[in-house]
């Protein structure tokens, strides 16, 4: 049943009391009809608590969710950080070696090795 026709029937079974104007007697089976609104006000009592705990779970459902869009938010953040790129104005962390002097991003025919190991210019073996 659902609330509003709990509430309805509530009214009816309300209406249908009678009593006699002169006396004040009441003229109907008063405790069917207050057993039955009894039963009616627990159902509609079980009903409105159902509907809480549904809006508690859901308050507390957003919460947790605003909570791991936050974590995942810093996640992303330092993850970006960590991210370092020549287009967003830093230089990228490379290790070059000592011996040879920073060029820029690229590789320069000089800084490739050529030759054998042992091989002077001339071609001669050493």
């Amino acid at each position: 049943m659902k609330l509003y026709e709990i509430n309805e029937e509530i009214l009816r079974l309300t209406d249908q009391i009678e009593f006699d104007e002169e006396t004040g007697e009441i003229l109907c089976d008063i405790d069917f009809i207050q057993s039955e609104i009894d039963a009616l006000q627990m159902e509609r009592k079980s009903i409105l608590e159902y509907l809480a705990k549904l809006v508690l779970n859901i308050r507390s459902e957003t919460a947790a969710l605003k909570a791991e869009e936050q974590r995942l938010k810093g996640r992303r953040e330092r993850l970006f950080k960590k991210r370092r790129t020549p287009d967003e104005g830093t230089r990228p962390r490379v290790r070059r070696r000592k011996d040879r002097p920073w060029r820029g991003y690229l590789l320069l025919p000089q800084d490739i090795p050529c030759g054998r190991i042992g091989q002077r210019e001339g071609g001669q073996m050493a």
